[in-house]
C-alpha cells in the first residue's frame, strides 16, 4: 500500500489539490462492522501475501460497527461459533482487557477482568466480548500488513474521472477526517466494497422515529441500565423486535415487577426456539423447515408456520394472536416465559407521537397516559430488509446476505468468490451465481429468502475454489457438526435432497399464491444439478457402498469357516 503527498505534477491534471494526500489500494472498504471484516479476512485469508491490498474506512473510531454504539447488556442472539470472521474464532476468544459491565441484578458497576473468564458453549456472547473480538480482527489484518484501518473518517464519494482517466481502470474517492477536515483522495485499483448498505440502525445514534414533545421521560435502551429499578418506577418499552425483547429481559432480570413493564408491540412476530441451535446439531435440526413444509398438513402457506410451532421449532409471544412478522429472532423456553409474564401489551400499532401527557397510537387507542413511566426507545431496525441490487457491479461490490438473516456469513462467501474466482468471470456471471437474499419482514418474505438461501447453498457447493472452502469456514453452520450429526445426514442424503427438491417446488407454488407471480430467478442455473438430479448421484453410490460392505462381510465369513 503506498501513501504519498502529493507534490505538484501529473496528479495535478486530476483535480488533486496541493493540501490532499493520495492513498493507493486495490479495495476501499466502507463500513468496519462484522460484515465489512468478514470480507476483508475471507480475501486477505484466500490470497497470497503479496495479494491485494485494502483500506477499510468508518465514521466510528473503532472498529465493530453497531456493536461499538449498541447497548451495554446486549448478547448475540446465537452460538458465536458461526459468528465473526473466518479466521478468528469467537466462541474462545479470551478478552484482553478488563472492562466495566452491569451486574442485572446488583445496582452500580463491577469491574471485571473478563480475560480470567471462562466460556460456556451455550453461553450467548455479551457485546463487550464481540467488541473486543473485531478490535482484534482489525489488529490482526493490520498486521497483515495489507489493511490500513481508517477510523473516524468519512467516506465522500467517487471523483467524477476526467477525460483522459476514462480508460486508466483506476477510480478516485473523497475521504475526510472527522477531526481534522483533511481530505483525502483514494485511488482505486480494483473496487469498491460497500459494506453499510445493510447497516444497522441503533438507537444511540438514531433519532426517534415519531415526534417527542420537550420534556418527555423517554430514553434509548442503551442509557436504560442506568436508571434505578424501584417499586415506583413504571417502564414502557416501544418495539417487540430483538431490541424490545431484550430490554424486556433485562428488567426482569434486575427483578422489576412485571406489572410495572408495559409493552407496545406494533407487531406480532415468530421467534425461534434458540434450543435448535446448537453448533454440534442445528445444520441437521433446520430440515424441520422442510419437513413442516412437506406435512399434509401444510396445505396453504398460512399453515406452515403454525405446523413448524407445533413442532417446537418456532413460538409466539401469545398463543391466541397469529403472528405477521418473521425477523428471525431468538429466544430461549425460559425467556419465552419471562416475556409471557408481561401481560400490559399494547397492540395499537406503531407510536405516532408522544405528547408531555401521553402516547397517540396508530390504531383504535388515540391517548395512552405517560404519567410515571419511563419510556424506553427500542424502534430502530438491528436488520433492516433493504431493496435486493446486484452485488458484483462495474467498480463496485455491494455486500448483501446470500443466505435467509446471515449478513456476515455472506459476506465472508463473497470475499472469497472475489479472491479465487478468475477474473474473466464477468460480473454478469458472477451475479447469476450469487443472488442477493433480502431480509425478511412480513411472514410471507420467508418464501423468497428461503428459496434464494437454498439455491445459494447448494450451488456453492459446485463453485470451484469456494464449496470447499465454505464446507470448512467456522461461519458456515455445518462446519461445526459433530460426528454423529454428519452421520445422520449420510445415512439420509438421498431423502434429504428429494426433500429440499419438492419442498422448493412445494415454496414456488406458495409463491404464486402469496405475491400472484412466478420468482423471478431461475433457481436452478444451466449447468448445475438439480438436488433431484443430485439424489441420484448418491443413491448409486450408496447402493454401491453397501454391496461393497455386503461383499466384505460374506468374504470374511466364508474365510473364518
Amino acid at each position: 500500500m503506498v501513501s504519498k503527498k502529493h507534490s505538484g505534477g501529473a496528479a495535478a491534471t486530476h483535480g488533486i489539490s496541493r493540501n490532499q494526500s493520495i492513498i493507493w489500494c486495490d479495495y476501499l472498504v466502507i463500513g468496519t462492522g462484522a460484515s465489512g471484516l468478514a470480507f476483508v479476512d475471507s480475501m486477505v485469508g484466500s490470497t497470497s501475501h503479496s495479494g491485494p491490498t485494502f483500506v477499510m474506512v468508518d465514521k466510528r473510531l473503532t472498529p465493530g460497527g453497531h456493536w461499538v454504539d449498541t447497548y451495554p447488556f446486549v448478547t448475540l442472539h446465537a452460538p458465536a461459533h458461526y459468528y465473526g470472521v473466518p479466521s478468528k474464532k469467537l466462541e474462545s476468544f479470551q478478552d484482553i482487557v478488563a472492562v466495566d459491565i452491569e451486574d442485572p441484578v446488583q445496582s452500580g458497576l463491577q469491574k471485571v477482568n473478563t480475560s480470567a473468564m471462562t466460556h460456556s458453549p451455550s453461553e450467548l456472547a455479551p457485546g463487550y466480548r464481540v467488541s473486543n473480538y473485531f478490535k482484534e480482527v482489525m489488529l490482526d489484518l493490520e498486521q497483515s500488513g495489507r489493511v490500513r484501518h481508517w477510523g473516524g473518517r468519512e467516506y465522500l464519494g467517487k471523483i467524477e474521472k476526467s477525460t483522459s482517466e476514462r480508460h486508466s481502470g483506476f477510480s478516485r474517492h473523497n475521504v475526510r477526517d472527522l477531526l481534522t477536515n483533511k481530505l483525502f483522495v483514494v485511488i482505486v485499483r480494483k473496487k469498491v466494497v460497500d459494506a453499510t448498505y445493510l447497516e444497522a440502525s441503533i438507537p444511540s445514534v438514531s433519532k426517534y422515529k415519531f415526534p417527542v414533545s420537550p420534556g418527555v421521560n423517554i430514553i434509548p435502551v442503551n442509557t436504560l441500565f442506568t436508571k434505578k429499578v424501584n417499586g415506583k418506577t413504571n417502564f414502557t418499552v416501544i418495539g417487540a423486535g430483538k431490541t424490545g425483547i431484550d430490554a424486556i429481559l433485562f428488567l426482569l432480570a434486575r427483578g422489576l415487577d412485571p406489572d410495572k413493564i408495559r409493552w407496545i408491540m406494533p407487531n406480532d412476530a415468530w421467534l425461534l426456539n434458540r434450543e435448535f441451535m446448537d453448533p454440534t446439531s442445528a445444520s441437521y435440526n433446520d430440515l424441520v423447515y422442510f419437513e413442516a413444509l412437506l406435512s399434509n398438513s401444510v396445505d396453504t402457506f398460512s399453515s406452515y408456520f403454525p405446523e413448524l410451532e407445533r413442532r417446537g421449532h418456532i413460538s409466539r409471544i401469545d398463543p391466541k394472536i397469529t403472528p405477521t412478522k418473521w425477523r428471525c429472532a431468538t429466544v430461549s423456553p425460559d425467556e419465552l416465559d419471562d416475556l409471557r409474564s408481561v401481560k400490559n401489551v399494547i397492540r395499537q400499532g406503531r407510536v405516532l407521537c408522544v405528547t408531555p401527557t401521553s402516547m397517540n397510537m396508530e390504531k383504535d387507542i388515540h391517548e395512552l397516559s405517560i404519567e410515571n413511566h419511563v419510556l424506553v426507545d427500542c424502534t430502530s431496525n438491528g436488520l433492516p430488509a433493504k431493496p435486493v441490487i446486484p452485488i458484483f457491479q462495474e467498480d463496485k461490490i455491494v455486500l448483501q446476505s446470500l443466505i435467509m438473516c446471515q449478513p456476515v456469513g455472506s459476506a465472508a462467501i463473497i470475499g472469497r468468490a472475489e479472491a479465487v474466482m478468475k477474473s474473466e468471470d464477468k460480473n454478469v456471471e458472477k451475479n447469476s451465481l450469487f443472488l442477493p437474499c433480502s431480509s425478511p419482514e412480513m411472514i410471507r418474505d420467508f418464501i423468497p429468502a428461503m428459496l434464494r438461501s437454498l439455491r445459494t447453498q447448494l450451488l456453492i457447493g459446485s463453485i470451484k475454489g469456494v464449496g470447499s472452502w465454505w464446507r470448512r469456514c467456522r461461519l458456515n453452520i455445518e462446519s461445526h457438526s459433530d460426528i454423529k450429526t454428519n452421520m445422520k445426514f449420510m445415512l439420509r442424503m438421498h431423502e434429504i435432497l428429494i426433500m429440499m427438491d419438492n419442498g422448493s417446488k412445494k415454496l414456488h407454488k406458495f409463491h404464486v399464491e402469496e405475491f400472484g407471480k412466478e420468482v423471478d430467478f431461475d433457481m436452478w442455473p444451466e449447468g448445475f444439478q438439480t438436488p433431484s438430479e443430485i439424489a441420484r448421484v448418491v443413491r448409486v453410490y450408496q447402493v454401491s457402498t453397501l454391496c461393497l460392505l455386503v461383499a466384505l462381510i460374506v468374504g470374511l465369513v466364508i474365510t473364518s469357516t
